[in-house]
């Protein structure tokens, strides 16, 4: 079973690539349901001074939250982790419509920010230290890895400094964690490893 069927069985806000805008806001309630169940109330706008990507990672719980631990979900033995399930929550908290974050796997999310949908939804490829900078100052980045092998890996970048030429990530995946370097996700550790800010 693909990583995308798996997203699509399972979350509860199912990837629809042919969504209208009215069936877009009619998904809305349920999208914001499902985050109260989560703990990300409401989302959290920029603020001067705040660190709003911050504060929706500690109420989404990444090390402690039952919906993100690895669990065997389709009964074939084998733990399934939920970085793209994670990333997606975060981002309906700050504020991003399904229109401007899909809900996909980490690989088919990779291969849209890539596309001219991913442009046209407001997303732009930069450096890792631009991309903090952007956070920094209120606004939303991601790491994204392509896998071709296998399962990608996503991340929300949250408040920081760049470490050795990491921004500062909230995880899930092999290691879940509140906030550090993104190396500290074995997966970012590689070349093709990719920046991303939402303008």
């Amino acid at each position: 079973m693909s990583a995308l069927s798996l997203q699509t069985r399972f979350n509860p806000v199912r990837y629809q690539p042919q969504l209208q805008d009215q069936q877009l806001a009619q998904l809305q309630p349920q999208s914001q349901r499902r985050l109260q169940l989560f703990g990300a109330d409401s989302f959290t706008p920029a603020r001067a001074g705040g660190t709003p990507s911050f504060d929706v990672a500690r109420r989404l719980g990444p090390e402690t939250n039952p919906r993100y631990q690895k669990r065997d979900i389709t009964g074939d033995g084998k733990p399934e982790t939920f970085c793209n399930w994670y990333t997606q929550d975060f981002m309906r908290a700050r504020g991003l419509s399904q229109s401007q974050f899909p809900n996909m796997s980490a690989n088919d999310t990779n291969r849209w920010l890539n596309s001219s949908a991913g442009r046209n939804a407001g997303w732009r490829k930069v450096s890792a230290e631009e991309a903090q900078r952007h956070v920094n100052d209120g606004g939303v980045g991601l790491v994204s890895r392509h896998n071709p092998r296998g399962h990608g890996h996503i991340a929300p970048i949250v408040e920081g400094q760049t470490q050795n030429g990491y921004p500062m990530i909230s995880n899930v995946g092999s290691r879940n964690f509140l906030r550090g370097p993104a190396n500290q996700s074995p997966a970012f550790r590689n070349s093709n490893t990719e920046y991303w800010v939402h303008d």
